[in-house]
């Protein structure tokens, strides 16, 4: 593993890069000393024939760890065309969960189905495994990573869905791209080809959860996303709106009609989603307030009619700072405790909630009725 800090106030990144297992012109193979490595804990094995540094690994968070396995795919099936939940990823889109499998097309129905993921750790025996997962907590004792740091990523391979076959092509014609950046790995230029945006999206925002659809919805029509999408994308998608099965081309419209570019996180998406399901009145989104002190202080949600605040943290709010405004994190905690009591001196109650909150939709409501947010 190689990580790079370039001063105190960015976080160490990570430049390991996934290794393919080649022949050698003397007719030996260098997975045989990968395989080794692995056995030693030193390697993991991401796709058959494809290794990754294994400190590595266990530092990225999970949806870094799916940019991995996604360009171990790639370098291990070079011509994979990637489809549904990690080509909305690879275009730039956010999802509320890390997709466990990567999706790949295959135009044979044969090959089509999910192949679970392989061992990462190969012939590893458990006091090494045990060795990989406790970490030195500072020179005292250890702690301990999870074990579903070590589980890898299936493989789903998908047949284009009948209103794709139907404009007489299999897969489209693929995009050409790269690996994007992820949270903390920065990967080598490894080129993938994925489907179209407008095929990804009508494709497989229908098929996903409200929460995690209005999140790429929502994000569809941000101004960060707005310079790295196509022009007139509404209007290219109309004619393949059409061509869906009548359920799905109403599911779409409906998660599109609800979609507001306003929220900032899919954290934020999927809260409105459960404020509406809740049966709470919909909220005004970003709303701005002149604290005491003279600061301006934009709120996630605020509902009017009771003087509430809403505000999402998500789990990295505070664990970031330091990287995203030069803060340390015990200073970014202070700083929005003077922000909270602003707002409570201009008479606003103030709610708040993470993703614990959300995926447990009664203890938001509890949050939500017990701080008066207003029923429809």
């Amino acid at each position: 593993m190689t990580s790079s800090t370039s001063d105190s106030t960015r976080r160490r990144t990570v430049d390991a890069r996934p290794v393919r297992a080649q022949s050698r012109p003397d007719g030996s193979h260098e997975s045989v000393e990968l395989s080794a490595a692995v056995a030693r804990g030193e390697l993991l094995r991401i796709r058959r024939g494809v290794y990754f540094d294994a400190e590595a690994w266990l530092t990225l968070p999970p949806w870094d760890r799916h940019l991995v396995a996604t360009a171990a795919t790639a370098l291990h099936h070079p011509a994979a065309v990637f489809c549904r939940e990690t080509a909305l990823l690879l275009h730039g889109l956010p999802l509320p969960r890390t997709p466990d499998a990567v999706h790949r097309r295959t135009a044979r129905p044969q090959e089509s189905g999910r192949r679970p993921p392989g061992t990462l750790t190969g012939a590893a025996g458990p006091a090494t495994i045990r060795r990989m997962l406790d970490v030195p907590d500072d020179g005292a004792r250890p702690h301990t990573r999870g074990r579903n740091a070590l589980q890898g990523f299936a493989l789903q391979r998908s047949l284009a869905p009948e209103w794709m076959r139907r404009t007489g092509e299999t897969t489209g014609v693929p995009v050409s791209s790269r690996i994007p950046d992820g949270d903390l790995w920065r990967p080598p230029s490894i080129p993938v080809q994925l489907e179209s945006l407008p095929q990804v999206l009508l494709d497989t925002v229908p098929r996903l959860g409200t929460g995690s659809a209005v999140g790429v919805l929502d994000a569809l029509g941000s101004e960060r996303l707005a310079p790295h999408l196509p022009p007139r994308l509404d209007e290219t998608l109309a004619p393949d709106v059409e061509l869906l099965p009548r359920r799905r081309a109403r599911r779409w419209q409906q998660l599109r009609a609800f979609a507001d570019p306003r929220a900032e996180s899919v954290g934020e998406s999927v809260s409105r989603v459960l404020i509406a399901e809740l049966g709470f009145a919909p909220p005004e989104l970003q709303i701005e307030f002149r604290l005491p002190d003279g600061r301006l202080a934009r709120v996630d949600f605020y509902w009017p009619e009771t003087g509430l605040v809403g505000e999402f943290d998500g789990e990295v709010k505070y664990s970031r700072a330091q990287d995203l405004t030069g803060l340390d994190p015990a200073d970014a905690v202070i700083a929005e405790k003077r922000r909270e009591d602003g707002l409570r001196a201009l008479g606003h109650g103030v709610a708040r909630w993470g993703w614990a909150e959300l995926r447990e939709p009664r203890a938001l409501r509890s949050i939500l009725h017990q701080a008066g947010a207003p029923r429809r």
